[in-house]
Parts: C-alpha cells; sequence; structure tokens
C-alpha cells in the first residue's frame, strides 16, 4: 500500500464547487499487486479545526486571517497575488524576506 497524503487539510481542491465544500483532512490509500494498480481508497477525517486555529496563534503564524478563512470557511486566497502581495506589506512579511534574504 501507498498512502498519499495531497497536504490538503482545510484546502480540498475540486472542480466541482459542491466537492470543495467538505474541508475535511483528506488523503488516499493506493494498493498494489505484481500487476499494478488494484484500489483507490479516497479518506477524509476530521479534525480540531479550534485546536489547529490555536496552535496558528500560539506559534504567531504569517497570515493568520487567511489560514482562519480557509480552515473555517473554504474561502482560499492562494493564487490571488495582489491581495496576497497588499497582505505581505501591512504584515510586514516582505520586510522580513527582503531581510532574510539579503542576510544570507
Amino acid at each position: 500500500q501507498l498512502i498519499v497524503n495531497p497536504g490538503s487539510i482545510g484546502q480540498p481542491f475540486f472542480l466541482d464547487a459542491q466537492l470543495r465544500k467538505d474541508l475535511r483532512a483528506q488523503y488516499m490509500i493506493l494498493e498494489f499487486d505484481d500487476k499494478g494498480l488494484v484500489d483507490m481508497d479516497f479518506r477524509r477525517v476530521d479534525y480540531d479545526v479550534a485546536a489547529e486555529l490555536q496552535l496558528a496563534k500560539d506559534l504567531r503564524l504569517p497570515y493568520f486571517e487567511v489560514y482562519y478563512e480557509s480552515l473555517v470557511n473554504g474561502i482560499h486566497h492562494t493564487h490571488h497575488q495582489e491581495f496576497l502581495r497588499e497582505l505581505a506589506q501591512k504584515e510586514g512579511c516582505d520586510r522580513e524576506l527582503d531581510d532574510w534574504l539579503k542576510s544570507g
């Protein structure tokens, strides 16, 4: 068996809008035999969203509001470059990155 974890906790990607509403963690188990693929088993599991958000807050996760929206409401800004650029400037992440790049 091979377990595939696409890293989709709170961020499932489906073209079908109905499937995108399910924000549980998702993974897939592939089963092979000597002739090839035998079975694909897609699984979804609940997890403690409140605990995850508290951990993110405690660790001062950058872009916390974006993470919150993603986990709670299923709203993703992954490809909204202008929005993310403005947020990086507001939170000072752009300066942190510049400083880090210049230090190396």
